[in-house]
């Protein structure tokens, strides 16, 4: 159905996916790094670091970034590769895959990591991330047009996240955007700080909690 649209609209739908595919990635790869934590606690290692005199909210930040920079890597990996088979992409795709790469991965990797925190073995994690891998995918245009969508499905699709960092990738690489950059920009970043500061907060009231 999506396929046939696009070919009523004379618009190739693996242009059009291809910002999806490179943000999946970056989506999956950061919304599973949470597991890191878990694994942490149960060999030791989270305790072993909050025991150094770096701060606690360092250490945790510490993992956001780096599970971050671990799927905006990945993320560059695929757009790369992707990029020279779609003639209509830009080399300046690049751009928007950093800027939505890096924010869209801090704010699902801090999510994970919050819900990890609240778990206590990896079944469980595995359990909830598996959960809602598939909604988030799905419900973020990355490849269904969120103007063929019904109202109210569109206005979830609006809720997430991942929505606006699609959104950011699909401008830079072919010039198509469907909500506008500067909303897109402004929802990545807010959400982004949030959640690292949400997840923050959490963890040092839960140790607080502890003592």
């Amino acid at each position: 159905m999506v396929k046939t649209l696009f070919l009523i609209l004379n618009f190739d739908y693996m242009v059009y996916i291809v910002p999806g595919i490179v943000l999946a990635t970056v989506f999956i790869s950061s919304f599973v790094s949470g597991i890191n934590i878990i694994l942490d606690r149960d060999k030791g290692f989270l305790i072993g670091s909050l025991a150094t005199p770096a701060p606690e909210g360092l250490i945790l930040t510490g993992k956001v970034i780096g599970s971050s920079l671990i799927a905006l890597l990945q993320g560059i990996i695929v757009a790369m590769a992707l990029i020279p088979t779609v003639p209509e992409a830009r080399l300046e795709g690049l751009i928007g895959v950093f800027i939505a790469s890096l924010t869209s991965a801090t704010f699902f990797g801090s999510l994970a990591q919050l819900i990890a925190l609240r778990l206590k073995n990896i079944e469980s994690f595995y359990l909830i991330t598996s959960s809602l891998i598939l909604p988030f995918l799905l419900l973020s245009g990355a490849f269904i047009p969120l103007s063929i969508l019904p109202f109210e499905v569109k206005v979830v699709t609006y809720l997430n996240p991942l929505t606006y960092a699609v959104d950011v990738t699909r401008y830079f690489m072919i010039n198509y955007v469907d909500i506008g950059i500067f909303l897109d920009l402004l929802v990545l970043v807010t959400s982004s700080l949030l959640s690292l500061f949400l997840l923050l907060k959490y963890f040092k009231e839960d140790r607080i909690l502890e003592r």
